[in-house]
């Protein structure tokens, strides 16, 4: 029988536009590669044969970035939603490709999860059943689901997004689930449900539903900082692969006196001039040209961007065709998450201050400094 998974990254991404303006959540480089493309090859890796994307916003570029998965050596199926139904709709329409799968992986399109698909399939198995949610452990449970397990790993209580005083434990739902065929059978056609606030209630009820616990990294996109966030984690996570702490494309080029501290990986035709610092954690997406005495730290730079000579950049992120003037600094924070935010094909003009917490819509052209957070539209 073929191992199946459904994805589900029909979402719009609003909490992180305007990078979300002109691309799905899903597309996000993260250290490089697409947040996709990291969840497929993982699938692959974890033995599913097939997996159907629950597309929706934006979906003519993800099927065009993915095709039909030939390169991850997986078989990749597209399902549209007509009608957005919810985290449980997807489901119901790609019911046709799912019910005679047996077991099948349901999981979140935006998180950066390490789960054992092997491990989680045969622990759904041996408990028997209907659906085993992954778990991961995190200090504040109160932005996610959060369960309360008995000692067989069954969910007694479910509970979404709690006050943190109020939750029952710090386990939350990972976004990663095993489901049985008959779990679509409790979606109700053609209305928006939750499948995280009605239906695995409903399972645990009928004792039907049971947490697995997964030790390894746990990332959600959701927010600005969340993002680099993950932009960090896999920067260290790549450079160790590689046993080297920066990582260059053989086709970069590097100027003199330039100095490179890692995590930082450097894409394929960058071109980097003299004397910059860049780094740590820096990701500098394909074609991207730095000028000379370029400071970098802390931010991801989309690919096809160009910063001149002199200009400082930290704790920030670039939309792709980005174009930043000379003496031009750009100063996000990582308290509170205050990134700085610039949409595709943005402008800044010579010697301009952009403060933390600032965003710039597509196609924007800053001619004046901020000096206070604010949206740009």
């Amino acid at each position: 029988m073929v191992q199946k998974a459904i994805v589900l990254v029909g979402g719009f991404g609003t909490r992180l536009r305007p990078l979300s303006c002109t691309r799905p959540k899903a597309l996000f480089p993260v250290a490089n590669v697409p947040l996709l493309e990291r969840v497929v090859r993982a699938l692959a890796e974890g033995g599913v044969e097939e997996v159907v994307l629950a597309v929706s916003y934006q979906a003519d570029l993800i099927e065009a970035k993915l095709g039909g998965g030939e390169k991850f050596s997986i078989r990749i199926k597209y399902s549209r939603e007509k009608h957005p139904l919810g985290t449980a709709g997807p489901l119901w329409y790609a019911r046709d490709e799912l019910r005679d799968s047996g077991p099948f992986f349901m999981l979140n399109g935006d998180i950066i999860a390490e789960v054992d698909y092997k491990k989680l399939l045969e622990f759904h198995q041996e408990k028997g059943g209907m659906a085993s949610i992954a778990l991961h452990e995190v200090e504040d449970p109160s932005r996610y689901g959060v369960v309360d397990l008995d000692s067989s790993k069954r969910i007694l209580k479910f509970v979404e997004k709690p006050p943190e005083d109020e939750a029952p434990s710090n386990l939350i739902n990972a976004g990663c689930y095993a489901l049985n065929p008959e779990v679509i059978d409790m979606v109700p056609e053609g209305k928006k449900t939750s499948i995280e606030r009605e239906i695995f209630p409903k399972i645990a009820e009928k004792g039907k539903l049971f947490g697995f616990k997964s030790d390894g990294i746990w990332i959600d996109l959701g927010l600005p900082g969340d993002y680099l966030c993950a932009n960090r984690t896999m920067l260290e996570r790549e450079c160790k692969k590689a046993s080297s702490s920066v990582i260059i494309d053989s086709t970069a080029k590097i100027g003199k006196n330039t100095k490179i501290r890692g995590p930082t990986i450097i894409g394929t035709n960058c071109i980097i001039g003299e004397n910059c610092d860049i780094g740590p954690y820096v990701a500098i997406g394909e074609d991207t040209v730095i000028g000379n005495g370029v400071n970098l730290e802390d931010t991801v730079i989309f690919p096809r961007s160009a910063i001149a000579n002199f200009s400082s950049i930290a704790y920030a992120i670039l939309g792709e065709g980005v174009v930043i003037g000379q003496w031009v600094k750009i100063q996000g924070s990582s308290e509170g998450g205050q990134v700085v935010i610039l949409g595709d094909c943005c402008e800044v003009i010579d010697k301009l201050t952009v403060t933390a917490g600032t965003s710039v819509c597509p196609f924007k052209c800053l001619e004046e400094c901020v000096l206070e957070p604010k949206r740009i539209l």
